[in-house]
C-alpha cells in the first residue's frame, strides 16, 4: 500500500509540474487589453502562469525574473518596443522563450521585420477573443500563427520583384506556402512525395535566409513574392 501511495504521489507531482509548465507574459501598454487577454488566457489554458507587464524594461525584468518563460506577447508600439531590433535582441537574451507581436495598428511592413527577426507570429486585436486563445494556445505548443490577411494581401509599400532566384518547382511550392498549405497536401497537389516536399522547403529556406515557416512567408512577401493565380489540385 505505501508503495501504491508513493507512485501516486509520483504521478501527483508529475501532473503539478506539466500544468505549471506553460509561462506566458503579455506586454502591452494598453490596460484593457493586458487584462482581456490575461482573462481569456487564464480561462481557456488554466494550467497557465500569466504576467503582464505594460512596456519592454518591465517585459525584460519579468523574462529575467522567470527564464522558463514559454510565450512573450509584445505589443508593437508599447514605451520602449522599436520593432525587429528589439526582437532579435530578446531572442538572443532569453533564446528559450518564444516572441510574439501583437498590435492594433495594419503596419504589416513592420510586423514582417519582426518576423524576420525571429517572431513566431502576429495577432492584430481586432481578433475575437477565441480566435487570439487559439492562436496563443498554438504558439505556446510550438507553431506559428499569422492572420489569413498577411498571407493575401502584399506588403506597404507594394514591393519590387526581387529575391532570390527559383526553380519552377520551388515557385510552386513557394506557392502553396504562401497559401497556408501543409507540407502532406502540398505533396498531394503537386504530385510529389512529403519528402521531396520537405527538400525543396529547405532549399527555400536557405535561399531567403529564414529559420521556419513564418519567417519564409514575411521574407518572400518582403522580396515581392505573393500567390500566384496558378490553380493546383485541392484534393
Amino acid at each position: 500500500m505505501p508503495d501504491r501511495l508513493d507512485r501516486s504521489r509520483d504521478r501527483i507531482g508529475l501532473a503539478v509540474v506539466e500544468r505549471s509548465s506553460l509561462r506566458i507574459l503579455i506586454a502591452d501598454d494598453h490596460p484593457l487589453v493586458g487584462d482581456l487577454l490575461e482573462v481569456y488566457i487564464r480561462r481557456a489554458l488554466p494550467e497557465a502562469e500569466v504576467v503582464s507587464v505594460a512596456s519592454l524594461p518591465a517585459a525584460r525584468t519579468a523574462l529575467s525574473e522567470a527564464a522558463d518563460c514559454t510565450l512573450a506577447l509584445l505589443d508593437l508600439n508599447m514605451p520602449g518596443m522599436g520593432g525587429a531590433e528589439q526582437v532579435a535582441e530578446l531572442r538572443r537574451d532569453f533564446p528559450e522563450t518564444r516572441f510574439a507581436i501583437i498590435s492594433g495598428t495594419g503596419d504589416h511592413r513592420a510586423v514582417r521585420a519582426c518576423l524576420g527577426a525571429g517572431a513566431i507570429g502576429f495577432l492584430p486585436k481586432t481578433l475575437t477573443g477565441q480566435a487570439m486563445v487559439d492562436a496563443i494556445r498554438l504558439m505556446a505548443g510550438g507553431g506559428s500563427y499569422l492572420p489569413i490577411e498577411m498571407l493575401t494581401q502584399p506588403a506597404e509599400p507594394e514591393p519590387t520583384a526581387g529575391g532570390p532566384a527559383l526553380t519552377p518547382r520551388e515557385r510552386e511550392v513557394l506557392d502553396l506556402i504562401l497559401e497556408g498549405t501543409p507540407n502532406k497536401l502540398i505533396a498531394y497537389r503537386l504530385e510529389i512525395s512529403e519528402p521531396t516536399v520537405k527538400l525543396h522547403l529547405r532549399g527555400l529556406f536557405r535561399k531567403f535566409s529564414a529559420a521556419n515557416r513564418t519567417q519564409l512567408v514575411a521574407e518572400a512577401m518582403a522580396a515581392g513574392f505573393v500567390p500566384s493565380r496558378t490553380t493546383y489540385p485541392k484534393g
